[in-house]
C-alpha cells in the first residue's frame, strides 16, 4: 500500500497534476494526519531535486500538510476560494492613527491620544542629506512641474497596488480590471506572496515606537516558510542598493516596534519588490542583533536630520 502510495507520488511530481488518492489510511501512519479523502497538490520547490506538496481535504476544502518527499506537516487553510490562513490577534502592536494636515507633513499619534505626534518613518528616510540632494537635483533637471506629476503617479500607483495586495491577504476579492498600470506590479508581488506566505498575523497596521518616538504603517508581518516576518512592498522599475538598504530600515524599524509590544523579534525583514513587467523580487535579510542596532542608529540621526530640516527641535531633548 505504501509502495503503491509513493509510486502516485512519482507519477505526480513528474506530471505535476493534482489528484484524489483515497482515504488517509494509504498514507503511512507517521505521518499523523486525519483520516479522509484528499488530493494532492505539486509545484516545484526550493530543493530541485523533487516537488513539494499539500495534502488537502476535498470535503472541507482544506489544506491538511506539505508533502516534502517524505513527511506532512501543517500548512494553510483553503476555504471558499481563501488562500491565506490568519491568526490576527496572536501579537500585539502598539497601535498609532494618521494624520494628515492641510499644511505640513502627515504625523501619527497613539490611538486614540492627541499626544505626543510622532512623524512618519518615510518622512524620516526621507530627511537624508544626500537623498534629498539627489531628489533636488532630478526635480531641476526635469522641471518642477514634470517632477510633480511623475511623483503623483508614483504616489497613487504605490497607494493603488498596496490596497490590491491588503485585499490579497485578507482574503478579499481584488477586481484587477481596475488596476490599470497597477497590475503588472500586483501579479508579480501576488505570485510571491501566495507561494511563500503561510500565516498573516498583521496588513498595513499602523504602530510606533516609544523608543524612536516615530510612528508608521507596516505592510505585513507574516509567517514566510516557517520564518515570522516583517515584509514592505515597492514598486520600482529599477533596483539600486540604496533604494535596498532604506526599505531594510524601514522593516527594521518595523522590527523594533514589534519587539517592543512583544518582547520578541521577527526572524526576517524581506522587501518585495513589483516590477513593471510583471516580475517580482524579494530581498531577505536576517534579523541580528548587528544589524538592529546599525539601523537604530542610522534612524535616529535621521530623525534629527527631519526634524532639522523642518525647524522643529528634537521632541526627545
Amino acid at each position: 500500500m505504501i509502495i503503491g502510495f509513493l509510486g502516485c507520488i512519482i507519477f505526480l511530481m513528474l506530471t505535476g497534476q493534482t489528484f484524489t488518492i483515497g482515504t488517509v489510511e494509504e498514507v503511512p501512519k507517521s505521518f499523523d494526519i486525519p483520516a479522509g479523502n484528499y488530493e494532492i497538490e505539486c509545484w516545484p520547490g526550493a530543493v530541485k531535486t523533487h516537488a513539494r506538496c499539500v495534502v488537502f481535504d476535498t470535503l472541507n476544502a482544506k489544506a491538511i500538510g506539505r508533502f516534502n518527499s517524505h513527511n506532512v506537516r501543517p500548512m494553510r487553510n483553503r476555504i471558499n476560494g481563501m488562500i491565506f490562513n490568519h491568526d490576527l490577534s496572536r501579537y500585539r502592536y502598539q497601535l498609532a492613527q494618521q494624520f494628515n494636515p492641510p499644511e505640513g507633513d502627515r504625523y501619527y499619534t497613539p490611538l486614540d491620544k492627541p499626544e505626543p505626534q510622532f512623524p512618519s518613518i518615510t518622512g524620516v528616510l526621507g530627511a537624508d542629506p544626500e537623498s534629498r540632494n539627489k531628489l533636488q537635483a532630478w526635480r531641476m533637471r526635469i522641471g518642477e512641474q514634470e517632477a510633480e506629476e511623475i511623483t503623483k503617479k508614483s504616489s497613487e500607483l504605490g497607494t493603488q497596488v498596496h490596497e490590491a495586495l491588503e485585499k490579497l491577504v485578507l482574503n478579499q476579492e481584488v477586481p484587477e480590471d481596475d488596476l490599470g498600470q497597477g497590475l503588472p506590479y500586483y501579479q508579480g508581488l501576488k505570485k510571491h506572496l501566495t507561494h511563500y506566505v503561510d500565516k498573516l498575523y498583521a496588513a498595513e497596521v499602523m504602530q510606533f515606537s516609544e523608543e524612536l518616538q516615530i510612528a508608521g504603517q507596516v505592510d505585513l508581518i507574516c509567517e514566510w516558510e516557517g520564518k515570522l516576518v516583517v515584509v514592505d512592498h515597492k514598486n520600482w522599475k529599477k533596483v539600486y542598493p540604496d533604494k535596498i538598504a532604506k526599505a531594510i530600515l524601514q522593516t527594521a524599524f518595523h522590527a523594533i516596534c514589534f519587539h517592543e509590544a512583544n518582547g520578541c523579534w521577527p526572524e526576517v525583514l524581506i522587501c518585495t519588490v513589483g516590477r513593471p513587467d510583471g516580475k517580482a523580487e524579494f530581498y531577505a535579510y536576517r534579523v541580528t542583533e548587528p544589524l538592529i542596532e546599525k539601523a537604530r542608529g542610522k534612524i535616529m540621526m535621521l530623525r534629527q536630520h527631519y526634524y532639522e530640516w523642518k525647524n522643529e527641535p528634537d521632541l526627545l531633548h
